[in-house]
């Protein structure tokens, strides 16, 4: 077989097997959902229908609170496929696919042994936070992509020393930066910042010292400061820059547009602390699973070890950096649980590079690891139970992977490839079958109206957020909103989706009840008082669906 062919095997059924596991379930609302996705959905279809491009657009207004490439990217998906929740969500889909494929690229590049490159990647494919985010129309896997890109893109420069690599690393997280705005490149400061001081302040003897053209060896001097200042930081803002212009003298919000989104929507997250720090620490437990345990005593080794040689060194300079973009959010701001990926997803590149196959090996049998592993399978054949899935022998499968890996280890005494496979795609399993299996089986949480013959209906509610869900989810359907009834259903004499229960008490002349859904809210509930069963009253919410029946004329 062509050398050059047999190079790019890999990656591509890497790629295309990240698809086809991230693909399911993308066309519905059966995911671990995340709310501000309601928004982004609703953004890309108005900003379509508006032509909206420079800026997005919302609720009739022009949104200054997110950059618009995660728009410009779903609003081209919209055009190819149509509007649907797999249009939306399927760019997202190739960004969590193409992010697997960085990590394996660079751990290949760093000439990380193939299996042990595989089995980085597929731990990352199959971690919590990538698989949940990789599913929605949300920024964070975009993030991640621009985050892993530019990381690559410098890691070759360190290799060849071209300046072309330090220009494309620059430019991708300018790119980037028309995500979520400038943090990206806060991050990326980070990590330059990091590798610079690393390569140049070195403990020797107890004595500490300054190399002033960083280490001996060419591979671990990195960009010099005036290389960072004068051609890394002009153009990682460039992208920024030029939006900026744009919306400067192309739309009527100019200037008090672009204010808006630097004063109060980035510097302004600084001004005030509003969310516990805890946040970041459920982030971190919870986007790692399966692999907590494992990530951590990893994470920990590498913390620790000397550097010995470069990919040592390159996977110590990887866990600083993911450790100081952590502490990063720790000061006044805006907390929450997906603020975690980026160290997570540092974290895991420099595990595959930083520790031998042997290592690894080792810290996936620790009895630690695999007790956490079989909690963790536990919980989700409890959570088959608990929502009585009619899938539930397919969510036995992991738990019976895990218990033969359990039995060929202490018992069989078998060639060790044959239970560190099983308790490996038991882990992999577990979370395929948790999209697969079990979340189909969470009840509703939007009213079924696809039989319905409604062409526009009034939604009644005490969140606008709910009026943007239903019309997410039916396309179709022109729908109003409305706090109350009195506000503008009764003039607009449409069918009414009351989702509040003094409907009853403001119901215009004529409307007679149609159709009550009983939708899921799960809302939490007292432990000490046992468990309620799922279909407990406490657990939902009613959908009131009223149509006008006019009166025949005697």
């Amino acid at each position: 077989m062509n050398k050059y062919l047999k190079t790019f095997i890999d990656p591509f059924f890497l790629f295309f097997v990240s698809i086809a596991c991230l693909l399911p379930g993308i066309q519905s609302d059966s995911l671990l959902l995340q709310g501000d996705e309601v928004m982004h959905i609703r953004t890309i279809r108005e900003s379509l229908n508006s032509g909206a491009f420079l800026h997005p657009v919302v609720g009739g207004y022009t949104n200054p609170y997110k950059p618009p490439l995660l728009f410009w990217l779903g609003m081209l998906s919209d055009a190819i496929f149509g509007k649907s929740f797999f249009s939306e969500r399927f760019p997202s889909v190739l960004m969590g696919a193409s992010s697997v494929l960085l990590v394996f690229l660079i751990l290949k590049s760093l000439k990380v042994p193939r299996i042990q490159t595989w089995i980085i990647s597929m731990m990352y494919l199959f971690s919590l936070g990538l698989y949940k985010f990789a599913k929605l129309a949300m920024m964070e896997v975009y993030l991640l992509f621009f985050l892993l890109l530019s990381v690559y893109f410098y890691i070759q420069y360190l290799k060849r020393e071209y300046k072309i690599w330090l220009v494309l690393s620059a430019f991708v997280c300018g790119l980037g930066v028309l995500l979520k705005g400038p943090i990206l490149i806060a991050y990326l400061i980070i990590i330059l910042a990091s590798f610079w001081t690393m390569s140049r302040f070195r403990i020797r003897s107890g004595k500490a010292l300054f190399l002033p053209r960083g280490s001996k060896f060419h591979f671990l001097r990195g960009a010099k400061w005036h290389e960072l200042l004068l051609i890394w930081g002009p153009i990682s803002i460039l992208p920024l820059l030029a939006w900026f212009l744009a919306i400067f003298f192309w739309t009527k919000e100019g200037l008090a547009f672009i204010q808006f989104f630097i004063g109060t929507e980035n510097l302004g997250k600084f001004g005030s602390e509003n969310q516990p720090e805890l946040r970041l620490l459920i982030g971190i437990i919870g986007y790692s699973i399966p692999w907590t345990v494992f990530f951590g005593i990893a994470f920990w080794k590498i913390l620790l070890q000397k550097e010995k040689n470069r990919k040592h060194f390159i996977a110590k300079w990887l866990v600083v950096s993911s450790i100081l973009i952590l502490l990063l959010h720790l000061l006044p701001n805006r907390k929450d649980a997906y603020y975690t990926l980026p160290s997570l997803t540092l974290g895991f590149v420099a595990i595959g590079i930083g520790l031998n196959m042997s290592t690894l090996k080792k810290i996936l049998e620790m009895k630690t690891n695999l007790c956490y592993q079989f909690i963790i399978i536990l919980c989700f054949i409890a959570l088959g139970f608990f929502f009585e899935s009619k899938y539930l022998i397919f969510i036995f499968l992991p738990l019976i992977l895990f218990l033969y890996g359990f039995l060929a280890q202490f018992i069989l005494k078998v060639d060790a490839r044959i239970y560190q496979s099983s308790y490996f795609l038991s882990q992999l399993t577990a979370i395929l079958f948790l999209q697969l299996f079990l979340l189909p089986s969470v009840p509703d949480k939007i009213p079924n109206l696809a039989n319905k013959n409604l062409q526009e209906l009034c939604v009644v509610s005490q969140n606008p957020w709910d009026a943007w869900q239903i019309e997410n989810a039916y396309p179709s359907l022109n729908v109003y909103y409305s706090p109350n009834i009195k506000s503008n259903c009764d003039k607009i004499d449409i069918p009414i989706l009351a989702l509040t229960e003094d409907i009853h008490n403001y119901l215009p002349e004529d409307y007679q009840l149609t159709d009550i859904w009983s939708l899921w809210s799960g809302k939490s509930f007292d432990f000490k008082s046992g468990i309620p069963h799922y279909k407990d009253p406490m657990f939902y919410t009613k959908a009131y669906l009223f149509k006008k029946f006019r009166k025949k004329e005697i």
